[in-house]
């Protein structure tokens, strides 16, 4: 039969340096313990549920670095207006494209996990 301890419940037995075998021996006594409190097994669905949670996280948090981005990328209002008129804005068109793009396919694909999760 399978059981599954929490690390949480086992690192109070882990005795010396972090390592495979202080690992292995915490378990062990800590599996031993009459009081000792078990993770119940997360079903399949479960699992895929919390997999898809962490992949729209991960689309939020890509999204909002890259809108992050792009508003750094504008003008400095620390900087004077003479450091500023050398610059182009013509040379930036063609990178704000491709942020726009990924901006519309990335919120694109986080409606399409939220659609899938509800």
């Amino acid at each position: 039969m399978v059981r599954l301890i929490s690390p949480y419940f086992v690192r109070p037995f882990v005795r010396g340096s972090k390592n495979d075998a202080a690992d292995a021996q915490a378990i062990f006594e800590a599996a031993g313990r009459s009081t000792m409190h078990f993770v119940p097994v997360k079903s399949l669905e479960c699992q895929d549920l919390q997999s898809l949670h962490r992949i729209r996280d991960r689309l939020v948090h890509n999204r909002t670095s890259l809108i992050n981005h792009t508003r750094g990328r504008g003008r400095v209002p620390w900087r004077g207006v003479a450091e500023q008129d050398h610059h182009d804005p013509r040379r930036g068109r063609a990178g704000q494209a491709a942020t726009a793009g990924r901006l519309t396919s990335g919120s694109s694909l986080i409606g399409a996990m939220v659609s899938r999760v509800m």
